[in-house]
């Protein structure tokens, strides 16, 4: 009987012994660290706790934390076998914690451990987009697969008009699809996502069935017209529609360019430069919200040639296809009489024209015409500008080129003059500037 009595005291403490010290060699394998491994929380203040086994001889500490590879001090300690302490001002993103852990048996063994451990911090509501839309979401049939992306693994509930639909969750990437059947012409689509901190936030959407195509009403530049210039917009007039355009393609002498839709004008544009005369052809699909698609092809032809007349320098400089041609010196208005500064276009153009009196305070003495000939003062070519009672014309008074002269025209040499007006057309455009 007493063998039985001490054989059984050896066995509990044998026991004992193999329990506490499995308990000692592995203590970090019965640690409990929150938030756990890959823990999402909403907030920027984190509260890391630490705890073990409250058995009696044990007893836990911390000897340092890491929070993001860096040492921190602030951590206080609570009940035994329990390490909490509060973490602020943390950015949202993935964050570790690196602790060593001393553990103390009955004051007699210590032993220290490395724990590791990482949270996620998320403040922000979950976001919602949809791939081709933006805003109202449009179909040509009245059902649709809507295609989406929110946050990785977030929780998406759906009401569609009065029906709710059923819970889905947005896959690691953050995509998800949405089945809608049985819509109506318009309808309303609310969606409310969770995301894995416990953010929410709700969208609502206006969904519109569309089976009609959007019509090109009018093109600028128009058929076969002729435009001057090398910088150009391109516009389409679109008719009403019933879902907004999603996007516009021109095609320019087979060169694909991106449009600009203005909703309120219901006017697609597309600025370029053309450094080529002659014909270009045009093509430009426009596609709705709903898929639905219109396209037309039309051609024009295009003079590049331009002016630019800089006034402080005096000189007229004459471009084509995007290249310098030629330099002419010019004059300009006086103080009194500056030429206008701005953009114009050539209006007319005469060949020994005649001069008629404007009637202004400096042309008062002078006669009520002047036929052409050698005292004429526009001398032997005049290219009227959209500019008012402003022209390039040459003069007799070939002395005043090269200063500013005149009463706001632009002056030229009578040689420099005719060749000019042989190279420019009614329509090229002509820029003033300093």
């Amino acid at each position: 009987m007493i063998k039985r009595f001490f054989l059984v005291i050896f066995l509990i403490f044998l026991f004992t012994f193999f329990f506490y010290s499995l308990l000692f060699i592995f203590f970090e394998k019965f640690v409990l660290i929150t938030p756990r491994e890959k823990a999402f929380i909403k907030s920027s203040f984190a509260l890391v706790r630490i705890s073990f086994l409250n058995i009696p001889g044990f007893k836990l500490s911390l000897d340092k934390f890491f929070l993001d590879k860096k040492e921190r001090n602030f951590f206080h300690h609570s009940p035994i076998n329990e390490i909490s302490f509060e973490v602020p001002f943390l950015s949202d993103g993935t964050h570790q914690v690196d602790l060593i852990l001393k553990m103390n048996l009955f004051s007699l063994f210590e032993r220290k451990s490395k724990i590791s451990s990482s949270f996620i911090v998320d403040t922000q509501a979950p976001s919602i987009n949809f791939s081709r839309f933006n805003g109202i979401i449009a179909s040509s049939h009245y059902h649709l697969y809507l295609l989406g992306k929110t946050e990785p693994q977030s929780r998406i509930r759906t009401t569609l008009n009065t029906r709710q639909l059923p819970l889905i969750r947005a896959d690691s990437q953050g995509n998800f699809k949405l089945a809608l059947f049985s819509l109506n012409d318009r309808n309303s689509l609310k969606l409310k996502i969770s995301d894995l901190a416990g953010n929410k936030s709700e969208r609502d959407y206006e969904l519109i069935v569309d089976i009609y195509s959007p019509k090109i009403k009018e093109t600028f530049p128009f058929e076969n017209s002729k435009v001057f210039g090398d910088s150009l917009e391109l516009s389409v007039q679109m008719e009403d529609l019933t879902s907004d355009v999603a996007e516009v393609t021109f095609i320019i002498d087979g060169i694909e360019l991106k449009g600009n839709y203005d909703r309120k004008l219901k006017r697609a544009t597309c600025k370029l430069d053309l450094k080529k005369d002659g014909q270009h052809r045009v093509k430009v699909r426009v596609c709705d919200l709903a898929g639905n698609s219109d396209e037309k092809e039309w051609s024009f032809w295009q003079d590049t040639t331009k002016i630019v007349i800089k006034r402080s320098q005096r000189k007229l400089y004459l471009y084509h296809e995007g290249n310098l041609i030629k330099i002419y010196p010019v004059a300009v208005g006086t103080p009194g009489y500056p030429t206008p500064l701005g953009n114009w276009k050539v209006i007319a153009k005469r060949k020994h024209p005649s001069w008629h009196n404007p009637h202004k305070s400096w042309s008062k003495n002078m006669p009520e015409v002047i036929p052409p000939g050698l005292g004429n003062p526009l001398g032997p070519r005049a290219i009227e500008l959209s500019a008012p009672l402003v022209r390039i014309h040459g003069t007799p008074h070939i002395w005043s080129v090269g200063h500013a002269a005149s009463h706001g025209c632009v002056r030229m040499y009578p040689r420099d003059v005719i060749e000019l007006f042989e190279q420019v057309s009614v329509g090229t455009p002509v820029y003033i500037i300093p």
